[in-house]
């Protein structure tokens, strides 16, 4: 039968841990790591090796070198309690350093992202080959010489001879002052009243001269002030007899 301390120390697993900074960590920060991870019971801690193509590391940073210290701890830590004691003995930017363990998300997928940019070739965006590539050139007849001057008149010349008159033969001659009285007047003008431009419009049309004769309004001096004839001011004739003509006299 097992014994208790044997339970113990095969239910005991190892915790796999990263450490990623910006720029080697110099031989006295690497030493103060060390000393931090033996209070943990730290296992198989490596030297600092640089990170080809670093995808989803410290992606803020321009240019940025990213070292890597992998490590295994026989004790259960949090990656916040490693990451603020590395920080506080290394004197390294809380923003240039980081501590993950093996089996988060985010470093399986910076993992994932690193397989795929080794295997990019990077390449310079123009070239700098004085020749250009296969696939990039193609079989172009020559543009110089007269072979190629006789092509392009002969080419003018069927483009010219297929092209369609631009030219408009007009039905009057509309600027011809000679042949003016050869014009021929519109069929509409006969009709209509040629001043009338909107003739082709349902409108009222402009009235030049009235149809009868439209009486004056009375004067407004006979009017009062309801608008009817104020007997006040009519003046009525006054029938004088005369001795001569015998007319009424105003």
């Amino acid at each position: 039968m097992k014994s208790l301390k044997t339970y113990l120390s095969e239910s005991t697993a190892l915790g796999s841990f990263v450490i990623k900074t910006v720029g080697k960590p110099t031989t006295e920060q690497y030493d103060a790591i060390t000393r931090v991870l033996n209070k943990f019971g730290c296992q198989n801690l490596k030297k600092a090796t640089k990170l080809e193509n670093p995808a989803l590391d410290f992606i803020d940073i321009p240019d940025r070198e990213v070292w890597v210290i992998k490590f295994e701890l026989d004790e259960p830590v949090s990656t916040y309690v490693l990451h603020q004691e590395l920080k506080a003995v290394t004197g390294i930017n809380d923003k240039l350093i980081t501590v993950r363990n093996i089996e988060e998300p985010i470093e399986i997928y910076a993992e994932v992202a690193q397989e795929k940019s080794n295997e990019v070739v990077k390449k310079a965006r123009l070239s700098v080959n004085r020749v250009y590539d296969e696939d990039e050139t193609s079989e172009i007849e020559p543009v110089y010489g007269d072979e190629h001057n006789k092509n392009f008149l002969g080419y003018l010349a069927n483009v010219a001879s297929e092209r369609k008159s631009m030219e408009v033969e007009p039905a009057d001659p509309l600027f011809s002052w000679l042949d003016m009285s050869k014009v021929k007047e519109h069929e509409l003008n006969a009709k209509l009243d040629t001043t009338d431009f909107n003739h082709y419009i349902d409108t009222p049309k402009p009235v030049y001269k009235a149809a009868k004769k439209v009486k004056l309004p009375p004067n407004s001096k006979f009017l009062d002030t309801s608008g009817g004839f104020n007997n006040s001011v009519v003046q009525y004739p006054a029938f004088n007899p005369d001795s001569r003509r015998r007319k009424a006299k105003s």
